[in-house]
């Protein structure tokens, strides 16, 4: 006789693979928490199908319980849980596809805007700073012409320390990435769903527009805190020239 092997899962491990977490103590408390405080709905699956939880309306449990199935609350220890740990019973659950098309729509347009404004505007906020600390750390250099922070730096102030440069634009750029993209930000712009009978045209919309301010904040902060650590390095050294003129301004 032929026999099969049923794989229960329960509630809480459900609202994990629902919200796309890993399915551990702490995610199973924090998710089933989640459902919990949704109104009038409640996490089920279709009868051979456990590893793809849906939400449905209580009601509409509760009328077909034959097509709906629940997940219970507790399991037995001689259940098979390994099933729910790999990572493939997760690939069709229709919260994750969600999430994942919500990342593309949201990262792509931010991509293709911030990425050419970031590459020509990088280097005038790393300039823009490093002229700043340069003032500080070596004085403000007298100068009878117009001429570009670029020209200053390079003709007037000793050369900044590239190694420090480095160094201070890693730090900055981890530091300000850890800052702007928590926990619970990283869940609200790539996982969360939008409300419900939300315009979800003009929520992507809003999400991109903070995705690519927070991007911005990250790369010209890293830009920033490099300029000011390489000039900190050679803080010491001093003025290649105190004053500058240009020739007709000497005749």
């Amino acid at each position: 006789m032929k026999t099969t092997t049923t794989v229960k899962i329960t509630r809480a491990q459900a609202a994990c693979m629902f919200y796309g977490e890993t399915i551990n103590a702490k995610n199973k408390r924090e998710c089933e928490k989640r459902l919990n405080d949704l109104v009038d709905v409640d996490i089920c699956y279709l009868e051979d199908a456990p590893t793809e939880p849906f939400i449905v309306a209580k009601v509409r449990i509760e009328s077909s319980p034959v097509r709906y199935k629940q997940y219970p609350r507790t399991t037995s220890s001689n259940d098979v849980l390994s099933l729910i740990n790999e990572r493939d019973s997760t690939k069709g659950s229709a919260g994750v596809k969600l999430s994942r098309l919500k990342t593309m729509a949201i990262f792509l347009p931010v991509f293709l805007v911030g990425a050419p404004i970031g590459y020509f505007t990088w280097s005038k906020v790393f300039n823009e700073a490093d002229y700043q600390a340069a003032k500080i750390c070596h004085g403000t250099l007298t100068s009878s012409e117009e001429k570009s922070t670029k020209e200053l730096l390079r003709e007037c102030y000793p050369p900044r320390s590239g190694f420090a440069s480095t160094i201070g634009t890693i730090a900055s750029f981890g530091i300000l990435a850890r800052a702007m993209f928590g926990k619970n930000t990283r869940h609200r712009l790539f996982f969360a769903r939008a409300p419900p009978g939300a315009d979800i045209r003009w929520v992507t919309f809003k999400m991109a527009g903070e995705l690519l301010l927070r991007c911005g904040a990250i790369v010209y902060g890293a830009a920033a805190g490099g300029a000011v650590a390489g000039r900190l390095a050679v803080a010491r050294q001093p003025l290649r020239v105190t004053s500058y003129s240009s020739p007709s301004s000497n005749k």
